[in-house]
Parts: C-alpha cells; structure tokens; sequence
C-alpha cells in the first residue's frame, strides 16, 4: 500500500536539499501568482456563461443581476494588477458586452 505522506514529503525533501530547485520552485510558484491563469480562465468562463443565459432568453434577468452587482459597493481595481487578481470580470465590462451582442 502506497503511503500518502511519502509520497508529498519526498519531492519537498529534494527540493530542500537542492538549492536550485528550490530557486526554481519560488520562481515557478510566483510566476502562476503574477499571472493568476485561473482568474483569466474564470473570467473567460463568465463570459460564456453570460451569452449562454442570454441565449436562453434571460437577458433582462442577466442584465438587473449585474446591474445590482455594479451597485453594490465592492472595492474594485481596475488597473493592471487589480485586473490580473480579479477572479471574474467587473460587472460594467459584463454589461457592456451583453448590451452590445
């Protein structure tokens, strides 16, 4: 029987005895941060999500929800970096681009 705790515990072995790949390791995982993938993809996805409730004939609905969204007041950024850490895109862009598809 495979044990778990071996199995996580030996990769952080040999990257504490490496220094390179420990270097490499903290380049790797701060390059994901400052790219943030995840947030590009969530955002990518509520867009679609959008068009295929309009395409569904809530429009209107879509368009009151994030009109109450935008009234709400959330602190948002949308300078570069606000906009890469963002996990999905502001509610003015979404009805933006509802109003004009």
């Amino acid at each position: 029987m495979c044990n778990i705790h071996l199995l996580i515990s030996l990769p952080i072995r040999l990257v504490s005895k490496i220094p390179i790949l420990n270097i490499l390791l903290f380049i790797t995982i701060w390059v994901l941060k400052l790219f943030n993938l995840e947030a590009f993809v969530n955002k990518h996805i509520e867009y679609r999500a959008d068009a295929f409730a309009c395409d569904l004939g809530f429009k209107n609905g879509m368009l009151d929800v994030l009109e109450y969204l935008k009234n709400l007041d959330f602190n948002t950024n949308y300078e570069f970096l606000g906009m890469l850490t963002q996990t999905h895109p502001p509610a003015e862009l979404r009805i933006n681009k509802l109003l004009n598809n």
